[in-house]
C-alpha cells in the first residue's frame, strides 16, 4: 500500500489492494477497515488503483468498492487512479462516476487514464496501438456527458446518438480530475486542463515534472493551483528490520 504525499502536507492512501496471502474476502473486510481508520485519522483522501489478471492489484472494479468504502467513511475523499476508461464504455463509465458521487454524497475524486499495461488492455481485446485514441474518445464522452441532457457524439470508436442522461455528479461540472503524470509533457497537459496529478519515481524525476506543471500553470489566469502529488511506499513496523521483513514477501509476490 503507497502512501501519497500532497502540496501543504496532506496525506492520502494510494492503494493497488496487492494480495495479502489470505482469502479475498478477508483482504476487502481488512482495507475497509484500513479505509475507516484513515477517516478517522484526518488523511484526505483514499485512492484505488485498477488492475486485471495480477495479484499486484485485487480492485478490478474500483468503484464498486469505494461504493462500500463510501458507506463506512465521513470526510475521507475517495476514487479510483485511475479508471481506465479503455475498458469501460464511456457511457457506462460515466453513469458508475455520477453514482459513486452521489453515494459519496460529493467525496468522488476521479483519476482516469488509458492504462499503463498492455498486457492488462489486451486481456479485453485493446491494443496498444489504439488505447491513446480510444481513452481519448471515452475521456472526452464522459466529460461531455457531465454538461448535457442530451449526449449525441460520433467518433472512431464510439457512436451515441441523442442518448437521454438521467444521471449526474454531485460536484459540478465534475468531480475533481487526476490523472498519473509520468513525463513533463504530461504535466504540462494536465496544467492546462486543471487537473490534479500523481507522480511516481525518484525525487529528481518527479521534480522534473512538478516543476513543468508549475511553470505552465503560470501562464494561466490566477486561480489555487492543483493538487501536485508524489506517491511513496510506507511500511510500518518497530525498526528497520521488522519493516522491511514485512515488506519483504509483498515484493516477491
Amino acid at each position: 500500500m503507497n502512501c501519497a504525499t500532497l502540496p501543504a502536507l496532506s496525506f492520502g492512501i494510494f492503494d493497488h489492494l496487492d494480495h495479502a496471502g489470505g482469502s479475498l474476502r478477508q483482504q476487502y473486510s481488512d482495507r475497509l477497515e484500513i479505509a475507516a481508520a484513515c477517516d478517522e485519522a484526518g488523511f484526505r483522501a483514499y485512492h484505488v488503483a485498477e488492475h486485471h489478471g495480477t495479484p499486484h492489484g485485487l480492485a478490478a472494479s474500483p468503484n464498486l468498492f469505494l461504493s462500500a468504502v463510501a458507506q463506512r467513511t465521513r470526510k475521507l475523499r475517495l476514487g479510483p487512479l485511475v479508471m481506465l476508461l479503455n475498458l469501460y464504455h464511456p457511457l457506462r463509465a460515466f453513469e458508475e462516476i455520477c453514482m459513486l458521487d452521489q453515494l459519496s454524497d460529493g467525496r468522488l475524486d476521479l483519476g482516469v487514464g488509458r492504462g499503463a499495461s498492455p498486457l492488462e488492455l489486451s486481456f479485453f481485446g485493446v491494443s496498444a496501438a489504439e488505447a491513446q485514441d480510444r481513452y481519448s474518445e471515452a475521456a472526452e464522452i464522459v466529460l461531455k456527458a457531465m454538461e448535457t441532457d442530451t449526449l449525441t457524439y460520433n467518433g472512431r470508436h464510439f457512436s451515441l446518438s441523442d442518448v437521454p442522461i438521467t444521471l449526474s455528479p454531485i460536484q459540478k461540472p465534475h468531480p475533481p480530475l487526476w490523472y498519473g503524470a509520468m513525463r513533463p509533457e504530461t504535466a504540462r497537459w494536465a496544467a492546462e486542463n486543471s487537473i490534479n496529478i500523481a507522480c511516481v519515481g525518484k525525487s529528481n524525476a518527479i521534480r522534473a515534472i512538478t516543476d513543468a506543471y508549475r511553470a505552465h500553470w503560470k501562464t494561466r489566469p490566477t486561480q489555487d493551483m492543483q493538487l501536485l502529488g508524489m506517491v511513496r511506499i510506507v511500511v510500518i513496523a518497530e525498526s528497520d528490520v521488522e519493516a522491511r521483513a514485512l515488506a519483504a514477501p509483498a515484493y516477491a509476490r
